[in-house]
């Protein structure tokens, strides 16, 4: 796996918020770096703890 250091992040393209099974809520981003490419899907609960499990759909 190659790691790019001189990625620079461009912008949130998306974001969803959903409550884990605790009753936290969570923010997941969908972020792109300064050229539009695909760059990190963020995902954190509010209260900083680990999430416990993704929604179904």
């Amino acid at each position: 796996m190659e790691i790019y250091s001189n990625l620079i992040f461009g912008k949130q393209i998306s974001d969803f918020q959903f409550t884990d099974v605790d009753g936290v809520e969570v923010i997941a981003s969908l972020n792109v770096d300064s050229d539009g490419n695909l760059l990190e899907l963020d995902i954190w609960k509010t209260d900083f703890g680990k999430l416990i499990k993704l929604p179904d759909f």
